[in-house]
């Protein structure tokens, strides 16, 4: 029998199934001590090979019934919308398949007759938008749920008012929290941490800032447009990720924007991931001692405290 470091190369470029290894004479036990990486049942994978959700797609339809379809996270990933990253990919299978091996897949189990609503993604079958904003409800914490609706509503055969209706079926669990997910859903936001600073401004009682809006000079001229902003007193609120850092050509653009801003009588907050994740309070107070020094008529003289429990169920990744 081969050993570990006789495995042909064909093996090494995708799938690989059981019946694949004993077609070259190899068992399961070599895969493994070769290094391959289990995926479900008797599915493999070569370990330098990158596990998209495309391939996990393919590589249990390969065992499942042809009935399942991508559903929560998983569809929520083949459809190019922010959730954090599964465990393992989700499916809805119909109840009368229950018995099937399903290990290595989180499974979910719909009423014969009650197919949820899907649509086809490069032949692959995967819930519809609205269907997997209500699934995620049971899922996600809420912060991570109006994130993926906030991008959701950026696709145009998606619109809140759709996603309000979803939200309004009774009896399925964690409805509450799509319904308020709803409520807090904002249009022109660009990324998740976006939404999250939102939501912490939010939960902390701060005057709600605009989204995606142009922040202009004393001409009326535009200057840019601020992630967050405030601009009846001229502050606006840009998050910054790892690739304004990282790239020297938008790391500039920043510091000329942010320059701009200045000149023109606005006060700019850069907020960065770790102040976000890491140090929300020293994010809050300063939003705050901003508001209250510009004279925002709607900034509470304390903070609330709400925001705490919200943030600390996201999970970083």
């Amino acid at each position: 029998m081969p050993g570990a470091r006789a495995i042909p190369t064909e093996l090494k470029s995708g799938i690989v199934t059981e019946w694949d290894a004993k077609a070259y004479g190899l068992s399961t036990k070599v895969l493994r001590r070769a290094g391959f990486r289990q995926l479900h049942r008797s599915i493999y994978i070569w370990p330098e090979v990158e596990v998209t959700p495309q391939l996990q797609y393919d590589a249990a339809q390969l065992t499942m019934a042809w009935t399942a379809l991508a559903s929560h996270q998983t569809a929520a990933q083949l459809h190019g919308l922010p959730v954090p990253d599964p465990s393992v990919p989700h499916f809805w299978f119909p109840e009368r398949d229950k018995g099937i091996d399903t290990s290595g897949l989180r499974a979910h189990w719909f009423k014969t007759g009650e197919v949820p609503r899907y649509r086809m993604i490069d032949g692959r079958r995967v819930t519809s938008i609205g269907k997997t904003f209500i699934d995620l409800a049971t899922e996600l914490c809420l912060f991570d749920l109006v994130a993926f609706a906030d991008a959701a509503i950026k696709r145009p055969e998606v619109t809140i008012d759709e996603l309000r209706e979803l939200s309004l079926e009774r009896g399925r669990r964690h409805i509450r929290k799509a319904r308020q997910a709803v409520d807090l859903v904002r249009p022109r936001v660009d990324s998740p941490p976006e939404t999250h600073l939102r939501l912490l401004l939010h939960f902390a009682g701060l005057p709600e800032p605009k989204t995606g809006t142009a922040g202009l000079d004393a001409e009326g001229e535009w200057i840019a447009t601020p992630d967050l902003s405030f601009p009846e007193v001229r502050l606006a609120i840009e998050y910054d990720g790892e690739h304004h850092l990282r790239q020297r050509k938008q790391w500039t653009r920043d510091v000329d924007r942010n320059a701009e801003y200045v000149e023109n009588g606005w006060t700019v907050v850069v907020v960065i991931a770790d102040h976000l994740y890491r140090r929300p309070q020293l994010i809050l107070d300063r939003i705050h001692g901003h508001l209250r020094r510009l004279g925002h008529p709607s900034t509470p003289r304390v903070l609330a405290g709400e925001w705490e429990r919200y943030l600390n169920e996201v999970r970083l990744q």
